[in-house]
């Protein structure tokens, strides 16, 4: 492919009904400059940070798009899930299987192709494995996330080829404590599932010492729909039964709990910290039952059925250490760890059906060296091992292990208005199965990215990035066989399928430090032997047969955002935003669509501050999604409105902020295309959520 066939703008549908969208936060209204005369000085924005990638540069030094999402708009945004949570962000969608259950999809890519990270590090989860497995963190407690779109490989490993989801949290201070005591306290009720959810917050230090505990509870009862939960389409009638009722999605239960506690030294040139969470949910999987007969039953006695839920838990341990180094070629080492223990049950009715383990552990080392001239950047190494079980009637995948290592060199030289990036990264990969006739692989991949960061002017930036990743094949991708019950296939992987090649590039132009400010980025891939699941004409037990195949395979797409800060004074302002993204991918072997792509969407909205209020406003469209892959259905376009309302009373050194927000006000019937369940599981409906939070 060449540098044409990439750039081709006749390729990406033109962004003409670019929308306006609320995504506050992500250009915080209440960091900008008060005191300049309208149309003189421009209003300067926050200098944000990327803490996902070791050189910590700034947004506005960073090649790749990113964005961050502040604890304020993560506060406003939270949703059950981390994907729900996320979804609408620019190029970002959502899997959504239900509330209890959804993952982050980047530019239409997903599963083994994102990597979701809790400050840095992986998971450690059975979430990529299939959509109706939650992610154990939990969103409400995050400090902030940096959502790196485009390939983030050489930072993350393979399996991050298609963006990362990086969660920062505050379980390990990284501070010393400004005062002997801090935190937070919340509680909110929604009125569309009958929720309650109460989380806190505590920051406690003395001298080097520093504490941080945080606990969240959740109950949410089966959520409000806006019509039936089975989809009819055109010319159908609306089916309807007691398994099929109106106005509520059966089986889609919330009940979650979450603890952590973390502690840490904080030297002069030193850092040591340690932390320990607990999180728990069980939540009811909408659309699917289990279908058993009793061992007792009588001959022809009917059927017995049962709701299938998962009930899952996690212990997870991190650490973190740092150094920073007077003298000598390293400045600074950090050292960051994590261990966990995940298992999870699927309930059918009243018994466990299948049970999932992982057990595994992750570790980063990174050394940033002193520069030698201009040149300045990090070397890396990073160590990971997962064993992975699935026992019960629907396990589709034998145990096994996967144990990976890598090295990876990142480094800049700034040349005038113009700074240089390039890194490489070296992985091998042990996989083998944990079985009597073990099987056995290994692979290596060596990923390459070099671009560049133009400062025209004190407005304006290009960046470009140029990419060749090589992602190693999965568990599921080489040795699945068997029922996938979630998505309604019987799934077949193949051990020889070869690792899969891609070459991308980003170009973003970028605006800020006046009243307009904003990106539009232009992007593709193609990728030499894209694997996926491609479904054929055989069934096993009733099941539409998908095996594993590698296709070549050409995806494109655009963003656009914009931010226009129409008014900043003392104690007033109002923003308005808009947003625009699509993407296309196919198949060029027999030139099919990819299956479950977002559909070309757009949106608006505004936030206003008037002294002690903040009022804010969201519409977005999703448009119909007819570009569908075989065997697939079409998905018809829809749009959610939602609005907020805070009023922040200052108590002493204290404040109490009380809120009210409402989402899908129109109570619109939204079934997003990238989800398996969008014929039998709508988004919520209407719903308000009333709320208050004491920050001490």
């Amino acid at each position: 492919m060449t540098l044409q066939s990439l750039l081709s703008l006749r390729r990406i549908r033109p962004l003409a009904t670019v929308g306006v969208s609320i995504f506050t936060g992500l250009l915080p209204l209440h960091s900008q400059s008060t005191e300049h005369p309208d149309h003189e000085e421009p209003i300067r924005l926050e200098t944000l940070h990327v803490l996902s990638s070791p050189l910590a540069e700034s947004t506005d030094d960073f090649n790749q798009p990113v964005s961050i999402v502040s604890r304020e708009t993560l506060l406003q945004r939270t949703q059950p899930t981390l994907g729900e949570t996320l979804d609408g962000l620019p190029g970002v969608s959502s899997t959504y299987f239900g509330p209890g259950a959804s993952r982050p999809l980047i530019r239409g890519l997903g599963g083994e192709r994102i990597r979701v990270l809790s400050h840095g590090l992986g998971t450690i989860d059975a979430s990529a494995a299939s959509p109706d497995h939650a992610v154990s963190i939990e969103p409400a407690l995050g400090e902030r996330v940096e959502i790196l779109r485009g390939p983030a490989t050489l930072l993350y490993g393979s399996s991050a080829v298609g963006g990362v989801v990086n969660i920062i949290d505050g379980h390990i201070p990284t501070q010393r404590a400004t005062s002997p005591l801090a935190g937070s306290l919340e509680a909110r009720y929604e009125t569309g599932s009958a929720g309650l959810t109460s989380a806190g917050s505590l920051r406690a230090g003395a001298g080097a010492w520093a504490l941080a505990a945080s606990g969240l509870w959740r109950d949410h009862e089966d959520i409000d729909i806006p019509s039936f939960a089975e989809h009819a389409h055109e010319g159908e009638e609306e089916p309807h039964d007691e398994d099929n009722p109106r106005g509520t999605l059966p089986n889609s239960a919330i009940e979650t709990t979450n603890a952590t506690l973390g502690g840490a030294w904080l030297g002069e040139n030193s850092s040591f910290g340690l932390s320990y969470t607990r999180f728990d949910s069980r939540y009811g999987v909408p659309g699917h039952e289990h279908h058993h007969e009793e061992e007792e039953a009588e001959e022809g006695e009917a059927e017995e059925h049962g709701e299938v839920s998962i009930d899952l838990a996690q212990q997870r341990w991190n650490l973190r250490a740092q150094h920073n180094n007077e003298e000598g070629f390293i400045r600074q080492v950090r050292l960051a760890a994590a261990f966990a223990d995940y298992r999870h049950n699927e309930i059918e009715g009243e018994e466990i059906g299948t049970r999932f383990d992982v057990r595994g552990w992750e570790t980063r080392l990174e050394a940033l060296h002193r520069p030698l001239g201009e040149l300045a950047g990090a070397l890396g190494l990073h160590l990971s091992e997962v064993d992975f079980a699935a026992l019960g009637e629907e396990a589709f995948l034998p145990p096994n292990r996967t144990s990976q290592q890598a090295l990876f060199l990142l480094e800049e030289i700034p040349t005038g208005p113009l700074r240089w990036q390039f890194g490489a990264r070296l992985e091998t990969q042990d996989f083998r199965t944990l079985e009597a006739s073990t099987r056995r692989r290994d692979d290596h991949g060596l990923s390459l990215a070099a671009g560049g960061i133009w400062n025209i002017d004190k407005s304006w930036t290009i960046a470009l990035s140029l990419t060749r990743n090589q992602r190693l094949p999965t568990a599921q991708e080489l040795v699945a066989d068997g029922a996938h019950i979630a998505t309604g296939t019987y799934e077949i992987g193949d051990f020889n399928l070869p690792k899969e090649k891609s070459t991308g590039i980003d170009l973003e132009i970028r605006r800020r430090l006046v009243r307009i400010t904003g990106s539009l980025g232009l992007f593709a891939s193609n990728y030499d032997g894209f694997i996926y699941e491609n479904p054929t004409s055989e069934t096993i037990d009733e099941l539409p047969v998908f095996r594993y195949v590698s296709r070549e395979v050409r995806m494109h797409g655009a963003e656009a955002q914009l931010t226009w800060h129409a008014h900043d004074e003392q104690g007033r302002g109002l923003d308005i935003f808009l947003l625009a993204d699509t993407v296309r991918g196919r198949t060029l072997d027999d030139d099919n669509n990819l299956p479950r792509l977002p559909p070309w969407r757009t949106g608006l909205g505004f936030l206003s501050v008037i002294g002690r209020w903040t009022l804010g406003a969201d519409l977005r469209h999703a448009f119909a999604q007819k570009h569908t892959a075989p065997e697939e259905e079409a998905s018809e376009g829809y749009t959610l409105l939602g609005a907020h309302l805070a009023y922040r009373l200052p108590q002493g050194e204290n404040s109490l902020s009380l809120f009210l927000r409402g989402t899908n006000l129109t109570d619109a019937e939204a079934r997003p295309h990238t989800s398996f369940l969008k014929e039998v599981a709508p988004l919520p409906g209407r719903s308000f959520s009333i709320g208050a939070r004491w920050e001490l």
